[in-house]
């Protein structure tokens, strides 16, 4: 592992073998998890792991009214972070890494996932992309996906949700799977569901989504 510093944020490189010949795909999760995804995947792609996150305004698209009680609302503020994400830590982490990947991926869990989607409607960097249980019960975002297009077309986009995700007790979380399957179908995403509630088996989840969009 090699860790890179970037301001407030930090990113952990886990390289593939032969990596100038596959994907590099960013994930927003610590060190730690990024090594135990790293280390019981196919290692067919190189792993960048951005921490230091803002969750609740960096990987939110727009404001939305907090999702627990007692937490807070979101921000809204993943604009301002894809500019960073594109402007300074992707082309900070490539020019450590000595080369521009052939095939560049996003993917993450939760809000993570649906920053990874959201991406692709605002960026034409990525050419891969996942999400494992992603927040895609978010408030707006069926409607944002129907009003807009990806930048362009993922060559794969993986999207999985927990079986039971569905049974949560917030009425806005009880959607995800439906408008899981419906974004997967939107996008031609290869869809799967997942045993489990939202917490169970999180970092085998992510690699069975770097698996499939790096094309172990």
């Amino acid at each position: 592992m090699e860790k890179i510093e970037l301001g407030r944020y930090a990113a952990a490189v886990f390289k593939a073998e032969n990596a100038e010949a596959r994907p590099v795909i960013y994930i927003h999760t610590a060190a730690e998890e990024c090594a135990e995804i790293f280390a019981a995947s196919a290692k067919a792609a190189t792993l960048v792991c951005v921490s230091g996150i803002d969750w609740n305004s960096d990987m939110s698209p727009w404001p939305a009214p907090r999702a627990f009680k007692g937490g807070e609302d979101f921000a809204g503020g993943a604009g301002e972070y894809l500019r960073q994400l594109e402007n300074d830590i992707i082309p900070a982490v490539e020019a450590k890494l000595g080369f521009i990947p052939a095939k560049r991926g996003i993917a993450g869990y939760s809000l993570g996932g649906l920053f990874a989607l959201w991406s692709i409607y605002n960026t034409e960097l990525f050419n891969l992309a996942a999400s494992a249980s992603g927040s895609l019960w978010f408030d707006g975002w069926i409607e944002y996906i129907h009003a807009n297009a990806p930048k362009i077309q993922p060559e794969r986009v993986y999207i999985s949700v927990g079986d039971r995700e569905k049974n949560a007790r917030d009425l806005r979380m009880r959607m995800v799977e439906d408008n899981s399957r419906l974004t997967a179908q939107l996008l031609a995403a290869k869809f799967e569901l997942n045993e489990g509630n939202h917490f169970k088996d999180a970092p085998l989840r992510m690699v069975w989504a770097i698996d499939y969009i790096s094309g172990a």
